[in-house]
């Protein structure tokens, strides 16, 4: 619908956009999510074999977008990610991480005398539902984000519902 619309639609979402940037606010009406359970797998009568899907509103979703490649860019222009990190990396993947993993233990096997190798592995399925706001943040501000940028940021985390 919004492509359809065009430069209707268009000009006043950008003024809109412009406008969160300038203030650093990120409006409240775009924070409100309608969560909706989907069935993962098992039985269906069992509430645990659900996960919840927040859907929020389209306009806010497309700022985000508009956010997460400006934010990324930076991020990549100026060598802020590990080497290692794999995940929410384009043309990357856990194949990578488990190619890299593979060829230490290898290493270490080939070395005369052997040396030791260890691994630990964590299940951290829900770790993006226990993401620290506050020190996300400081850790934006630590790789240069400042300003309405980082204040629009931390509006964007709090009072979500």
């Amino acid at each position: 619908m919004i492509q359809l619309c065009d430069s209707v639609v268009s000009k006043p979402l950008a003024m809109i956009f412009n406008k969160c940037l300038l203030t650093g606010v990120f409006p409240s009406d775009w924070k409100k999510s309608n969560v909706v359970p989907i069935h993962k797998k098992g039985d269906k009568q069992d509430i645990k074999n659900y996960r919840p899907i927040s859907l929020l509103p389209i306009c806010g979703k497309i700022f985000e977008r508009i956010i997460y490649n400006s934010i990324y860019s930076f991020m990549e222009n100026n060598n802020l990610f590990c080497t290692n990190q794999s995940g929410f990396r384009s043309s990357d993947s856990c194949i990578n991480q488990l190619i890299s993993i593979t060829h230490l233990c290898y290493q270490a096997f080939d070395c005369n005398p052997s040396l030791e190798a260890r691994a630990v592995f964590l299940d951290i399925s829900k770790a993006f539902d226990k993401v620290w706001h506050d020190g996300l943040v400081f850790k934006l501000e630590c790789i240069g984000i400042e300003g309405q940028l980082l204040k629009l940021l931390d509006s964007f985390l709090k009072n979500r519902y």
